[in-house]
């Protein structure tokens, strides 16, 4: 190759490169001012994008649902301890107030003279 192609190949690749910064600088511009989403190559991958977007906000729905569900499911939880504890104390009541010593305590209470039976208990037919 003589000097004058050298010259002219490196003004060549000189000027293909700043072009290429300039195509670059210029898609990062446009994808900063928004200008990008007019190209036609954009305006093609529309349809694409909406359903990108419908995905992504049928997932933020399905989050929110499920998370109102397991806030709700808690509270259940919560309610379900606290009437299980209820519960005991209530049978807890019923047991002392129906327990032998229960009883007799009070029927000395009303002064009523009644005893227990001492011997074995006989069935009447």
């Amino acid at each position: 190759m003589s000097d004058k192609q050298i010259e002219n190949r490196s003004s060549e690749l000189g000027t293909t490169r700043a072009e290429g910064f300039k195509r670059a600088v210029a898609k990062v511009l446009s994808f900063f001012t928004g200008d990008i989403l007019t190209t036609s190559k954009m305006q093609k991958l529309y349809k694409y994008m909406w359903i990108v977007a419908g995905i992504y906000f049928a997932s933020i729905i399905a989050i929110l649902v499920s998370l109102q569900l397991d806030i709700n499911c808690a509270a259940l939880q919560r309610e379900v301890v606290l009437l299980e504890e209820r519960a005991i104390r209530t049978s807890e009541e019923c047991s002392d107030h129906a327990s032998h010593s229960a009883i007799l305590k009070k029927v000395k209470e009303r002064g009523l003279n009644l005893h227990d039976p001492k011997g074995v208990p006989t069935t009447i037919k």
